[in-house]
């Protein structure tokens, strides 16, 4: 079989990307609103870019029953310019997932995914305490992909500072897999570990 993607519904070409692109890395991706809201959402459309400088990039997705309402996510790095992506693994793949629930816009996410935030040094969003591994990122650029449902935008980050936990490094300063165990989205409810698969049940 082969397809145009643009001949078909959006839903028909993203479960092809989901469903054909595996294991997907999972940004959990840290912001402040205008007010000082901390906000908390993950993003498995997410990839490094490049190592000099060190970039990153993630795309929020407008979803189909109300595509021209902005995530807070992008809407706070198009307000403030800054995020920190943090490293999802598999001990704490389950606040991730909380942390993706719609919440009203003041509402403290951190404590909704149940964990906690440490200050960050080079930006004004805290990032993740409980990840061994954090970006604090500036934006390069914001691509705009679409105003439609199944659109969104590609926000591209420059890194300015990493934050590795000391009991992930080997004697070379390198990360050890087994140490970080990290996990990549399969579907809506599996999860892809070092161990193999495992399922968070979903919840509205």
């Amino acid at each position: 079989m082969n397809l145009v993607p643009s001949e078909r519904p959006w839903q028909d070409a993203y479960h092809i990307l989901i469903d054909a692109i595996l294991p997907r890395p999972i940004a959990w991706v840290s912001t402040l609103g205008p007010d000082g809201e901390r906000n908390l959402a993950p993003f498995s459309f997410f990839m490094p870019v490049s190592a000099n400088p060190m970039t990153l990039a993630f795309a929020p997705m407008r979803r189909g029953r109300m595509p021209d309402v902005k995530k807070d996510t992008l809407r706070n790095i198009e307000a403030c310019g800054e995020f920190v992506v943090n490293v999802v693994t598999r001990r704490h793949a389950d606040a991730a997932r909380r942390s993706a629930h719609r919440l009203p816009i003041d509402a403290d996410e951190f404590e909704r995914a149940g964990v906690s935030a440490a200050p960050s040094i080079d930006v004004a969003p805290p990032r993740i305490a409980e990840s061994p591994v954090s970006f604090e990122c500036v934006t390069h650029r914001i691509v705009d992909l679409g105003d439609e449902a199944g659109g969104g935008h590609l926000i591209i980050g420059r890194v300015l500072r990493v934050h590795l936990a000391d009991e992930l490094l080997d004697d070379r300063g390198r990360v050890v897999h087994g140490r970080l165990e990290p996990v990549g989205l399969i579907g809506a409810e599996d999860y892809l570990g070092l161990g193999g698969l495992f399922e968070l049940a979903r919840s509205d």
